[in-house]
């Protein structure tokens, strides 16, 4: 499944059954990759030129969510890798793109922190 340029245009309620449904129809080691901008990102920004900018447009931002991992884990999905723009790196020298994912207890979850972020969020249904 793949929700990319989604969730932050849809109500709380509505991501929450999109969520719910795809969980149900997903069989056991398949894959659910969306992005999403955390609930700090929507709080902090409202009055910023970019939410405003979206919203005059008629596409205001309505969603986000601090903790992915707990948002998914209810509903069967594990193995989640949450990656913030802080966790991507260009490696000019080797011309690559080096990424470093957080996985579940490993520590210094990005939904803890109190940022502006975006997330990159991939997630095996068990």
């Amino acid at each position: 499944w793949m929700l990319e340029g989604l969730t932050y245009y849809l109500p709380p309620e509505a991501n929450q059954q999109i969520f719910a449904r795809v969980a149900s129809l997903t069989a056991p080691g398949s894959s659910i990759v969306f992005d999403m901008v955390n609930a700090n990102f929507i709080n902090q920004q409202r009055d910023g030129w970019h939410l405003q900018d979206l919203s005059a447009r008629g596409a205001p931002w309505k969603w986000g969510h601090n903790d992915p991992t707990a948002l998914l884990r209810p509903m069967g999905f594990d193995h989640v890798d949450v990656l913030d723009l802080n966790d991507l790196q260009v490696d000019r020298g080797r011309q690559q793109l080096v990424r470093t994912p957080r996985r579940l207890g490993e520590g210094n979850h990005p939904g803890d922190s109190r940022d502006a972020l975006t997330f990159y969020v991939t997630a095996v249904r068990t």
